[in-house]
C-alpha cells in the first residue's frame, strides 16, 4: 500500500497511482512494492518506487496572490538484480499516467501541466555485492490555486 504523503500534490500522486489497478498494465501490478513518499519501507517487494520534491517550488504571483507554481518531482523505480526491465516498464507506466495529468487532482489546486523533463538509468552496488537498478525520472508539475 502506498505511503500517505504530506501535501495535496503528493497525496494526488499517490491516489492516482494506487487507482491504476489493471492486472496486466497497471502500476500496482507492474510495481508490486508500491509507490512511497521519500523512503520505502524496509525490504519492499520489487520493483517499487520512491518519489518526492527535488527542489523548491517556483512560484509566480500577481497582485491578487499566487498565480501558479511549478514543482519538480523525482521518481525512482528500483529493482534488485542485473536487469532493469521490470523497473523500466513500471517507469514507463508512470510516465503515461502523469503526462498531461489527466487523472492528477490535488485538493485545492488545478493541474495546468505535467511532463517528464528528465530520465536516467543507473546501477547501485551495495557493499555486499547486491545490485539495484534505478530508473529515475523528473517531472515538472504546474499547478494553480482552485479546483
Amino acid at each position: 500500500m502506498p505511503t500517505i504523503a504530506p501535501n495535496p500534490v503528493d497525496a494526488a500522486l499517490v491516489a492516482l497511482v494506487a487507482a491504476d489497478t489493471n492486472p496486466d498494465v497497471g502500476f500496482v501490478a507492474l510495481a508490486p512494492g508500491g509507490l512511497h513518499h521519500l523512503v520505502a519501507p524496509e525490504s519492499p517487494t520489487d520493483p517499487y518506487a520512491v518519489f518526492g520534491l527535488v527542489g523548491p517550488s517556483q512560484d509566480t504571483y500577481t497582485l491578487a496572490g499566487l498565480a501558479f507554481s511549478e514543482l519538480t518531482y523525482g521518481v525512482d523505480v528500483i529493482q534488485e538484480g542485473h536487469s532493469a526491465e521490470r523497473a523500466a516498464t513500471a517507469a514507463a507506466r508512470l510516465n503515461t499516467l502523469l503526462t498531461d495529468a489527466a487523472g492528477l487532482t490535488p485538493a485545492g489546486f488545478t493541474v495546468m501541466a505535467c511532463r517528464r523533463i528528465g530520465y536516467q538509468e543507473r546501477i547501485e552496488r551495495t557493499e555486499g555485492g547486491v545490485l539495484y537498478q534505478h530508473v529515475q525520472s523528473l517531472f515538472s508539475v504546474t499547478i494553480r490555486p482552485g479546483g
